[in-house]
């Protein structure tokens, strides 16, 4: 290296030193003063001349920093690159991280030809945990396109492991993405798996990889909350593959018997929810991967000294977990009707200890570990959505399956469930509508009478007799047998039903030819209970001419005769009335008439019985006393005074009575012409009479 060159036409002499100073003393006597340039007046000498390794010499001797050292080394970079030399300008770009933004370099190799320094350049950036999520990208798509399986496994797996057990030294959710789209599937699911990206992880196998019996057994090691969320959004495509393990799966997380033993932190540890890459700036990535490096190497000492967390203890302080409910997982079974019912049924004999009744004993429920046994309102809608689901099921599957054996046996568990509502919470109304959809009588017909429809069970038969008359039932009745059938049930506590039944007896010629005898009977038991009178029987049977006089001759001469027989005794009654009636006013004519004396011919008192002396007492009423037989003050007969005061207090009532229209009104509305006599007899609707007292 020559730091100073010129010409001495006399010849040098001498050359001295003094400190940082030099002196060249000439031949003729002529002293040179040469001084030592500045640090960049130099550097840019040996840029000039390219002379950068030396420049860096330079620089580290002078106590350049390493921010200018990084620029010589890009300039020698630049210098290299715009030479060919690709590998070269590569060692020196190198140097410069840290302190030079990638991108300068990362442009200049984006060229095919120079994608191994490319690799090269953003595998030393992610060493140094300076990458972001686009750098990751970058050199993820490197190794992909040179179908580098060894540098991609490097990275991932062995790069991996250089994080803090929580994150990678590079954006995760980069990784996945790039591997997914390049077919690396082994790749991003062994990420999404040591990180608990669950989620991605299972639409890796499901979605990518089809390896749909590797997301199962990856669902059942995770805990409940995680499978609960996962299995609603997977669980239509395991069931489309793995319908048998998946129904199984999906029994056990909602009874709670397959997820009881899973260790606590399988749910304490929740996957990072995935982000789009744009979602994370370059600059706060480098940041947290910073972050955490100095966080986890200044907290290693201590971690590894203290003891490990009791997940036991944890476990024995929490609360009782809700288990999830399976209304959320109905819509996956669409098109696996068998296995809805088996899941629906095995649940609930789990879940609930519901089971339907098979000819033996009912097995006893299995009880879940840490659950909540007090039921609410959620769990009773669930409880309610399984039965109205397995009633609608077994209805469905009753008219798809030609096996009679097999669809029979389907009605009947239909039937035994809605026989016992208790023991099978369902909702009626549904019910209804579901039976009424498919059908099914035997269930319209029990619905109906849990909802004390019994005329509609009445109509129903009739209107399946009069649409369809030579109809039969299940038990192979025709439908007006079975309407005198239910008859014969519900009309003892619902009489009103008789007449509507001979309306309907009466209706058709071919329904009277079979059931004479039952319209026979129906008479004798409307004449028996008084249900409607004699009239009412004959409009019904002349509405039209299916019923002749014949049929009843017998029953309306017994009624007429009935009727003579009331209506000589009540003729025989007023008789006696009437007498009573008139005996009663003249002897109040006679009491009345102040000309005509009253004359007492008792000789007996009427207390004491004995013989009647001075000073004695008449009342009115032809009783007499002795005085001493009566109270002080006493001016009513002992002997009349009870009933006198029953009439005295009827009259009281029946005046209060008069007081109240409002209460009258009522009850005309409710009853009619009954109401009306009732108040007659009362005085409401009479004249008002005035009682006079006598003097």
């Amino acid at each position: 290296f020559v730091a100073f060159s010129g010409p001495v036409k006399e010849g040098v002499r001498d050359v001295m030193f003094r400190g940082d100073e030099i002196y060249v003393l000439a031949n003729d006597g002529q002293l040179s003063h040469l001084e030592e340039k500045a640090t960049s007046v130099k550097l840019e000498t040996l840029f000039k001349q390219s002379r950068f390794t030396l420049a860096i010499s330079v620089a580290r001797t002078a106590g350049v920093d390493e921010s200018g050292v990084a620029d010589i080394h890009r300039q020698y970079g630049d210098h290299l690159y715009a030479k060919g030399d690709d590998d070269g300008a590569m060692q020196q770009y190198v140097r410069t991280i840290g302190y030079l933004q990638p991108s300068y370099v990362i442009r200049k190799f984006l060229d095919a030809k120079r994608i191994n320094n490319l690799t090269l350049f953003l595998q030393e950036l992610h060493a140094r945990s300076l990458a972001n999520a686009d750098h990751t990208t970058l050199l993820l798509n490197t190794y992909t396109k040179l179908k580098d399986i060894e540098r991609l496994d490097t990275f991932i797996k062995t790069e991996s492991h250089k994080g803090d057990g929580q994150e990678p030294p590079f954006d995760l959710d980069t990784a996945i993405r790039v591997c997914r789209q390049a077919g690396y599937f082994e790749h991003a699911s062994y990420l999404a798996k040591k990180y608990k990206r669950h989620e991605d992880y299972l639409r890796i196998q499901i979605e990518d990889a089809g390896s749909y019996k590797d997301a199962l057994a990856y669902v059942k090691e995770l805990g409940p909350e995680t499978a609960e969320t996962n299995l609603a959004r997977y669980g239509r495509a395991m069931l489309a593959n793995l319908p048998d393990e998946t129904t199984q799966v999906l029994i056990e997380l909602c009874s709670g018997t397959g997820f009881a033993a899973t260790t606590p932190e399988a749910d304490d540890r929740p996957a990072t929810p995935a982000s789009a890459p744009g979602d994370r700036t370059p600059s706060g990535h480098q940041r947290q991967a910073t972050m955490r490096r100095s966080y986890h190497d200044g907290e290693s000492s201590s971690r590894a000294s203290s003891p490990p967390p009791n997940h036991n203890g944890l476990a024995s302080r929490r609360p009782p977990r809700r288990r999830p409910s399976p209304r959320q997982y109905f819509a996956h079974f669409v098109n696996h009707v068998d296995y809805f019912v088996r899941f629906l049924e095995e649940l609930a004999q789990l879940r609930w200890g519901q089971k339907l009744p098979t000819g033996a004993a009912p097995q006893p429920a299995t009880k879940a570990v840490q659950l909540a046994d007090t039921p609410d309102e959620a769990d009773k809608g669930d409880q309610i959505a399984v039965w109205n689901t397995l009633l609608e099921l077994y209805l469905t599957r009753s008219g798809q399956i030609q096996d009679a054996s097999a669809s029979a046996a389907l009605k009947n568990k239909a039937v035994a469930v809605l026989q016992d509502e208790i023991s099978f919470p369902y909702d009626q109304s549904h019910a209804l509508l579901i039976c009424s959809t498919y059908n099914f009588t035997d269930g319209l017909i029990i619905l109906w009478e849990k909802m004390g429809m019994y005329e509609d069970i009445l109509r129903f038969w009739m209107e399946k007799e009069n649409s369809q008359p030579n109809a039969t039932s299940t038990n192979g009745k025709r439908a007006s047998d079975e309407v005198l059938r239910h008859l014969a049930v519900y009309g003892p506590a619902h009489p009103h039903l008789y007449p509507l039944v001979l309306r309907f007896l009466t209706s058709s010629a071919a329904l009277l030819s079979r059931h004479t005898m039952d319209v026979m009977g129906i008479l004798e038991k409307i004449d028996k209970e008084k249900i409607i009178p004699p009239l009412g029987v004959v409009q019904i049977l002349s509405r039209n001419d299916v019923a002749s006089v014949g049929l009843v001759k017998d029953w309306l001469m017994r009624r007429i005769k009935d009727s003579r027989t009331e209506i000589a005794a009540d003729r025989e009654t007023i008789s006696a009335y009437r007498k009573d009636t008139m005996s009663k006013l003249q002897e109040v004519a006679e009491l009345s008439d102040p000309t005509n004396p009253r004359v007492f011919h008792v000789t007996r008192c009427s207390a004491c019985s004995g013989p009647l002396d001075l000073p004695a007492v008449h009342f009115m009423c032809k009783h007499s006393y002795h005085q001493r037989c009566l109270g002080d003050h006493e001016t009513e007969c002992p002997n009349c005074a009870q009933a006198h005061g029953l009439i005295k207090e009827i009259k009281r009532d029946n005046e209060a009575f008069m007081q109240q229209q409002d209460l009258f009104l009522a009850n005309v509305q409710e009853s009619g012409f009954e109401a009306i006599a009732e108040g007659f007899s009362k005085g409401l609707l009479g004249p008002k009479v005035e009682v006079v007292p006598l003097t």
